[in-house]
């Protein structure tokens, strides 16, 4: 439904309080993974660029972390990614569902098409950000047989490596 893309749950002050953990003395530096369950560049931070906020800290504090991203967005970013990169502090994963559009529109409406997260891996790796694909969620006779289809076409455009999320069908959503 669209109560997830019309719920959402900002935290405007994310860059000071990350600022202020990596000030602990007790901090331990390790990776931090931006996404995974909800992407980082929803609509929403055109607006209030709180991913932005927290990757000038990142780059501040010289601080790892991935991405896992399905919006274009990312590239307003560049920059800052093109800086952590040289640093070797950042790697990218770009999630494209499926390369049918037909069914990307019923997974995942309004969202960019697969063509266009291509071109995403193609300008970030181009810039020298270390990007791969994220092929997920796979479910099991739906999208499953496009695996290898799309990590090649991810490689023609860039992309250095793969991963992947499967969907377990449980019950009755298993038919």
């Amino acid at each position: 439904g669209l109560d997830f893309e019309r719920k959402i749950i900002a935290k405007p002050n994310a860059a000071a309080l990350m600022e202020k953990q990596f000030m602990n003395k007790n901090w331990e530096v390790q990776p931090i993974m931006f996404s995974g369950n909800t992407d980082c560049y929803q609509p929403i931070e055109r607006k209030l660029k709180i991913t932005r906020q927290m990757l000038e800290v990142l780059l501040k504090f010289r601080h790892p972390a991935g991405m896992i991203t399905k919006n274009q967005l990312i590239l307003r970013d560049i920059d800052i990614l093109q800086e952590l990169a040289k640093l070797k502090l950042v790697h990218v994963m770009v999630t494209i569902t499926t390369l049918n559009e037909d069914l990307r529109l019923k997974m995942e409406p309004r969202t960019a098409t697969a063509k266009n997260r291509l071109k995403v891996i193609e300008q970030l790796s181009k810039a020298g950000i270390p990007t791969g694909v994220m092929t997920a969620p796979i479910i099991p006779g739906l999208n499953s047989t496009e695996v290898p289809e799309l990590i090649k076409a991810a490689a023609q455009h860039g992309a250095t490596g793969a991963g992947f999320t499967i969907v377990r069908l449980n019950g009755a959503i298993e038919e």
